[in-house]
């Protein structure tokens, strides 16, 4: 199988503004019946459900100018392309001419075997040696996210009546379980913040997780930060963030979050090639990348510091993520008597439902407590 066709997948950076700026290209329209009382009335029109693969690279263009009119965020609007790029690939590369029902079944399907296939998944891993993950089999939840921004998709070219159906309203969404939370323990936290201590930027990486840790972020959201989004004050301070949907929110921070990176700011000694440089500005990247310290890390570079951490201490039986760091805050907030709705602000999360596999881990975390230290099972039991 062949490299990923430059037809779907573009090296140039995310686009500040669309390649085209002409209306959305329409498939033939239906043609009109005539009235039931004419002489001639017409066969209905055929069903659109299917359009050429030819036709998808410009309904990406057209799907993406006009996520830019609606005001959403660059990083979101990347993330779809991707997915959409790679819908196009795999298509592409496996006799599918025609987007139809059997090409997103088919696509879903490659998502859990296609690592099996030379090059990898998208065959790129060549071109694009960081995507180690194409070499190996997506998760259930992936697949849905590829589905979902797919049917995005679809369902943009029905708001434009270029489709009347979606090629996939027949195939059913991936099913994805939602595993149980498992944060980490106090001693796995500390046993993490002694271990970053000794790695190689060290400064940086421990202020990187003491922020993941004590703020609850996203791990994009702190990629993200400016030193100017880092607001210190006296003992304590707070983040100013730009989360999904490009929605702004502040996270507070406490007291041990603000003395370390005080401290990290401070010295400003974010690369160690050049550990003399003056403090940044404050548009400058707060978690500078690993080559390019004008860069910012990006999500892949916080995973590969956790995993060598992870590594370097031992520890084992548990994820080593961002996201477990987030779940850990989530939870370890609720025990300590924060209350759901004020961890639904600090998450980001839209509707209380998201929140609420916290609030049943902290609950079930309460009974089991309560279990092995009942007053009443401390006293001899009544005749």
């Amino acid at each position: 199988m062949g490299k990923l066709s430059s037809s779907f997948v573009s090296d140039s950076p995310p686009r500040s503004a669309p390649s085209r700026t002409s209306s959305p290209r329409a498939l033939p329209r239906r043609a009109s019946r005539r009235s039931p009382h004419g002489s001639h009335d017409a066969p209905p029109p055929a069903v659109r459900e299917t359009f050429p693969l030819t036709e998808l690279a410009g309904f990406i263009e057209d799907w993406s100018a006009d996520a830019e009119a609606r005001q959403l965020s660059p990083r979101t609007i990347e993330a779809h392309r991707d997915i959409f790029q790679k819908f196009g690939y795999y298509c592409d590369a496996h006799d599918h001419p025609t987007v139809n029902p059997a090409a997103v079944r088919g696509f879903l399907a490659h998502l859990r075997t296609g690592h099996l296939e030379p090059g990898g998944r998208w065959g790129n891993n060549e071109k694009y040696p960081h995507l180690a993950h194409a070499r190996r089999p997506v998760s259930a939840r992936t697949a849905e996210t590829y589905y979902s921004k797919l049917q995005t998709l679809f369902n943009y070219l029905m708001k434009m009546e270029l489709l009347d159906r979606s090629p996939s309203r027949l195939i059913d969404k991936p099913i994805a379980r939602r595993d149980a939370v498992q944060p980490f323990t106090p001693e796995q936290i500390q046993a993490l913040m002694d271990g970053v201590r000794q790695s190689r930027h060290s400064q940086r990486d421990l202020a990187l997780l003491y922020t993941l840790f004590d703020t609850g972020a996203r791990v994009s959201e702190v990629c993200g930060l400016r030193v100017g989004d880092v607001v210190l004050e006296r003992g304590s301070g707070y983040l100013r963030v730009r989360g999904k949907g490009n929605k702004e929110r502040t996270l507070p921070f406490g007291r041990q979050c603000h003395a370390v990176l005080y401290e990290y700011l401070r010295k400003a000694e974010r690369n160690p090639r050049n550990p003399q440089r003056p403090l940044r500005e404050e548009d400058e990247p707060l978690f500078p990348g690993e080559r390019d310290d004008s860069q910012p890390l990006n999500r892949s570079g916080v995973s590969q510091i956790l995993r060598r951490l992870q590594k370097r201490i031992g520890l084992s039986g548990v994820r080593v993520s961002p996201h477990t760091l987030r779940h850990t805050f989530a939870v370890t907030f609720l025990r300590d008597g924060g209350d759901s709705f004020t961890l639904q602000q600090l998450l980001g999360h839209t509707h209380p439902a998201m929140t609420a596999k916290y609030v049943n881990f902290a609950r079930a975390d309460i009974h089991e407590s309560h279990r092995r230290h009942s007053p009443a099972d401390s006293l001899k039991r009544p005749r």
